[in-house]
């Protein structure tokens, strides 16, 4: 028969599993996004000024002008959309480059600054242009204050998605952005083998990393703390910003958010359970001690 003891060391051990299962599943839970803008403010207002999302690492921290005019860079009803279960929220930003004058975007710092030397990076987002596609350029840059350091979308004087570092590599997918064809771009920036690679309309449904690109550069490290959106003599349409450490952080799906649990309520559920049988032979023996 276990003694008084026994039972108190199994108890111990019990509790010193439950604490390394909630550093473990902690620890995971902290490798996840790192930004998220779903555009989810009042429809009909320019972006400029606003910026209060808690997806966000600057929360309230607002969007700025980089090009133009502050009322060409617009929230909008959402209809960007590639039917592969991608999880949105919110409206999404109407950029319209076509206005008169040419360039319009704008600015959103990130916090933080991060560099690609021995890091990798996951961004995607919703796009779609809606005119004059392949006059000028229509996407996402990452910055170092007012210096630009990559872009991805549709790049300057070509119908085509792709991406570039400023002043070095770039490349070209097969996917056209003609039409006002909405394209679900998911970029990795592979600071280890230096490596940034573009998928267009990955599959969400395999959960997985897709096993070929749909095209691919070699960068030279860089260092980034803000987001530019930006349209030349272009309308570009942007939803969904993404910026993680892994794929699964910026292709979330509706699907997978409905069916699986929280991993650390899981755990602590199942850990719970086993550890009862413990917990009640040492009420009966403390419970029968003589006084």
């Amino acid at each position: 028969m276990k003694s008084l003891s026994d039972s108190v060391r199994a108890i111990r051990h019990a509790g010193a599993v439950l604490g390394v299962a909630l550093l473990v599943t902690g620890n995971s839970a902290k490798a996840t996004l790192l930004a998220y803008e779903g555009f989810d403010y009042t429809a009909g207002q320019s972006v400029v000024g606003q910026g209060t999302n808690a997806g966000w690492p600057t929360a309230g921290d607002p969007y700025t002008i980089s090009a133009g005019n502050s009322a060409n860079a617009s929230i909008e009803a959402p209809d960007t959309s590639v039917g592969n279960g991608l999880l949105t929220s919110g409206n999404q930003l109407d950029i319209n480059g076509s206005a008169p004058g040419g360039n319009e975007g704008v600015y959103r710092d990130l916090g933080a600054t991060y560099s690609t030397a021995g890091n990798i990076y996951w961004f995607s987002a919703l796009m779609q242009v809606d005119s004059n596609v392949g006059a000028s350029y229509a996407g996402v840059s990452l910055f170092t204050n007012t210096a630009e350091d990559f872009f991805f979308g549709q790049r300057n004087r070509t119908p085509f998605w792709g991406i570039e570092q400023h002043a070095g590599s770039t490349a070209n997918s097969i996917v056209s952005a003609a039409n006002s064809t909405s394209a679900f771009l998911v970029v990795q920036l592979n600071g280890i083998t230096h490596t940034a690679s573009l998928y267009v309309n990955p599959n969400l449904s395999t959960g997985g990393i897709p096993a070929t690109a749909s095209t691919s550069l070699t960068f030279t490290d860089f260092a980034f703390n803000r987001l530019r959106i930006e349209a030349g003599v272009e309308t570009l349409d942007v939803d969904e910003i993404r910026f993680g450490t892994t794929y699964g952080d910026v292709t979330p799906t509706a699907s997978a958010a409905m069916q699986a649990p929280e991993p650390p309520s899981a755990l602590c559920s199942a850990l719970l359970l086993l550890g009862l049988p413990v917990f009640r032979e040492l009420r009966v023996r403390l419970s029968s001690r003589p006084s």
